[in-house]
Order: C-alpha cells, then structure tokens, then sequence
C-alpha cells in the first residue's frame, strides 16, 4: 500500500511490475486477498495511462511499460487456458459415458 500510493512515480510504475511478476508466478490463483488486489489494479490502470505519453523506445521507462503489457498478455492469456481446461473438465463426464437425456439430438435413436 505504501508503494503503490508512493508520490514518485517510478516506485509505483516498479512496485506494479513487482505485482504482475507475482501474478504472472502463481497465476491462476494470485496469493493476495481480495482487498490487496483491489488495491493493485487501479495502479495497474494508472500505470497503463501513461503509455500515452511514452511512444518511444529511447523514452524513459518505455522497457518497463512494455514488460507491464507483455505481463498483463501472458497472465491473461494463462488465465484464459486455466478456465478453459477446467469447464473442459466439469463438461467431460457428460460427453464421454454419461446417460443421454431423451432430447439429446447428438444420436437419432436409429441402430444403423
């Protein structure tokens, strides 16, 4: 809390990049509370805003805002395959072996 609410600038932009490497470590499942990320992500989005002003590799900063997009791509895109595999697995035992439902139109009840 005292880093990210820091009045330099860049202690916050290297405590969010301290964040997301954590996130990026123990994704799916971050090891904070609720009200720990609550805290985070609006520094998370202030931090995004000032990709507005930094364009350009020479800039200063510029490697530490890319890394914060790269991270926000690669938790994201680890969140999205963990959510994926695990509705995958809850809707397996009913399309490999489970009883049909008598409206179940994926066979036509004919024996061919």
């Amino acid at each position: 809390d005292r880093y990210l609410m820091h009045r330099d600038k860049e202690v916050r932009l290297h405590t969010v990049l301290a964040c997301m490497e954590i996130f990026y470590l123990y994704a799916p499942e971050p090891p904070y509370n609720e009200n720990e990320i609550l805290k985070i992500f609006p520094q998370i989005i202030r931090q995004l805003a000032n990709l507005a002003v930094c364009t350009s590799p020479s800039q200063p900063n510029f490697a530490q805002y890319f890394r914060l997009l790269e991270q926000l791509a690669v938790v994201k895109t680890g969140v999205v395959l963990v959510e994926m595999t695990r509705m995958l697995e809850s809707e397996s035992p009913r399309t490999t072996g489970g009883t049909r439902n008598e409206g179940d139109d994926t066979s036509d009840g004919n024996a061919s």
